[in-house]
């Protein structure tokens, strides 16, 4: 369902599917993405909104298909009205997620996936991974990483009313696809030193990419003053 956290509220499932004897096996609802899976014995339920693949409205989305979300005055719509209204709502997600398989399968963006990220992310690894990515566990490298890491900015240029506009506010779109695209990146783990002098890096810096920690001796103090 489109937002389907709300379908479920609404028609008691919550309560129902654990009265029935099945168990959370697995939860998500972050934003407008929704993953619940469920179990009894060797048989699962699995249910997504809609909103994991299309983040806007069903009217939007109708109208986006060429197939209008029907209008209805709830106050005084019959049951008969209101299945039919209901019934194109169903049209609407079931013509989206055929255009949407369709597009995945027109463009080999490899298998199914649950959400917009994770279908990205498969697409990336089924057609443009050009090798295979290598994930370390070596501890100390990975605080390094995560020290080096730098984001996007978010903090407040200004707080408070801000007088002499106008004023324009730019942002990058996709700015992660584009640098993956534009940039070299590693791929995997080529070594972990310590206590080494600046020139033992000199001939791995012709095709490798360093992180380094340093500490600056009595001697580099000096040299900086």
């Amino acid at each position: 369902g489109h937002n389907v956290f709300f379908d479920m509220q609404a028609s008691g499932f919550y309560q129902h599917f654990t009265q029935r004897g099945w168990q959370l096996k697995f939860y998500y609802d972050k934003g407008l993405t929704y993953i619940l899976k469920c179990r009894k014995g060797k048989s699962t339920i699995t249910v997504i909104s809609s909103t994991n693949w299309f983040d806007f409205s069903l009217a939007r989305l109708g109208a986006a298909l060429g197939y209008p979300k029907s209008d209805i005055d709830f106050k005084v719509a019959t049951s008969e009205e209101l299945k039919a209204y209901c019934k194109v709502d169903v049209e609407i997600l079931v013509k989206a997620l055929n255009v949407y398989i369709d597009f995945i399968l027109l463009h080999d963006l490899g298998r199914f996936s649950l959400t917009k990220a994770s279908q990205a992310f498969t697409a990336y690894r089924h057609r443009f991974m050009p090798r295979q990515i290598l994930i370390h566990s070596e501890q100390e490298v990975i605080n390094l990483e995560r020290e080096a890491y730098i984001g996007g900015r978010c903090e407040c240029f200004q707080i408070g009313k801000i007088s002499g506009g106008p004023f324009v506010t730019l942002d990058v779109n996709s700015m992660y696809p584009y640098v993956m695209k534009e940039q070299k990146y590693p791929w995997k783990l080529a070594g972990y030193y310590e206590n080494k002098r600046p020139e033992f890096f000199t001939s791995k810096l012709i095709n490798l990419l360093i992180i380094a920690a340093i500490k600056a001796g009595q001697e580099a103090k000096a040299g900086r003053e």
